[in-house]
């Protein structure tokens, strides 16, 4: 007789079944603190750019522990073992996985029965080590020596995920150790790898989009250092058409720089009584607008620009906030007037009209 047609082993299989599948989305991890009985340990789990606790544990008699994690198929964890609030020791878990653990008294950690999260640890000794050279005598020096190592890491880890950690590695509060616009190609080889091999996981998907604007920054880079030297800085965005304009290609002797938002009433007032009559008051000069959006919302932008029928050359730039341009021109609020001559840069602030046409009377 055949299980198939039996309806108590087809439960009884579909219980195991169901078993397996929550039985292997967890990982284990034991092991031993030495010299920490009836200790507190945390397990935490990394989520975004901060920790959430997982579980509290207590060590026995020996300082020996153990907890477990659920791991979703394709989606690692990142997991960390604290004491007294300090990380002791690292983890990254897929299901399934079953990982022994030895702390030392000394601090020494040990890991066996996962490859990945042996890594993790060699890694947090390799950057307490940096860490703490840094603190006791900084150097140029112990600086570069490091960075080069990490790039190697990286280099001979390309498949693994504990690439991403390094990448993010600060040699100070206010120095990462990947600091160099050019690090975007580190970012983007990591993350074009691991998105291949991972596309479920969520950090992937965050290095992801950290390499896209990464590399966005460094192709600006790059273009301001190639770009034919004007007095002032290049600004490429696309207009409403899709179609890029730069506003050193605009053909005007004096080029109205105005950085503004559709999504801000005060811009839009702005736009249709302020800079549309000095627009109109300059008609027939040798006088142009290069209006930049700093609204990440593109319809938006372009239903605006639409229905105030904006003269002038309208472009938009999705960082918003973020923009690099704003930032380059030091743009504090919105609206922000500014004008590009030969003579370099003036800037206007918030003008009425009239001073407007006054200051670009001043530059014809």
């Amino acid at each position: 007789m055949k299980n198939s047609n039996n309806p108590i082993a087809a439960l009884i299989l579909g219980a195991a079944f169901l078993f397996c599948l929550t039985a292997c989305s967890k990982a284990v991890v034991s092991g031993t603190v030495e010299g920490a009985p009836d200790t507190r340990l945390v397990a935490s789990r990394l989520v975004s750019n901060r920790y959430e606790s997982i579980d509290t544990l207590t060590t026995d008699a020996l300082g020996a522990f153990k907890f477990r994690v659920d791991v979703a198929a394709g989606d690692p964890e990142f997991v960390y073992l604290q004491k007294d609030g300090r990380n002791i020791a690292s983890y990254l878990l897929f299901p399934g996985d079953r990982v022994k653990t030895n702390v030392s008294a000394d601090g020494v950690v040990t890991v066996t029965g996962s490859d990945d999260s042996a890594l993790m640890n060699e890694i947090d000794r390799d950057y307490a080590a940096f860490v703490k050279s840094m603190e006791a005598s900084p150097s140029a020096k112990t600086y570069v020596d490091y960075y080069r190592s990490r790039v190697s890491y990286i280099f001979n880890h390309l498949t693994s995920l504990t690439c991403i950690p390094v990448l993010y590695q600060r040699a100070s509060e206010t120095l990462p150790v990947f600091a160099q616009t050019t690090d975007a190609l580190h970012f983007k080889s990591v993350s074009d790898t691991l998105s291949a091999l991972y596309p479920k996981s969520r950090f992937v998907k965050a290095l992801r989009s950290d390499a896209a604007a990464r590399m966005n920054a460094f192709r600006i880079e790059a273009q301001f250092s190639s770009a034919t030297p004007v007095s002032f800085p290049e600004i490429e965005l696309p207009d409403t058409k899709g179609n890029m304009r730069k506003v050193s290609d605009v053909a005007a002797k004096v080029k109205i720089l105005y950085f503004w938002m559709a999504a801000n009433a005060v811009c839009n007032n702005y736009n249709t009584q302020t800079l549309m009559s000095a627009y109109n008051s300059l008609s027939g000069k040798d006088v142009e607008v290069y209006a930049v959006s700093l609204d990440p919302d593109k319809t938006l932008w372009a239903s605006y620009v639409a229905a105030q029928n904006l003269p002038w050359i309208n472009v938009n730039d999705v960082t918003s906030v973020d923009s690099r341009f704003a930032s380059v021109y030091n743009v504090q609020n919105l609206p922000a007037v500014y004008l590009l001559s030969e003579d370099g840069i003036k800037v206007l602030g918030t003008p009425d009209a009239g001073t407007i046409v006054k200051e670009v009377r001043k530059l014809l």
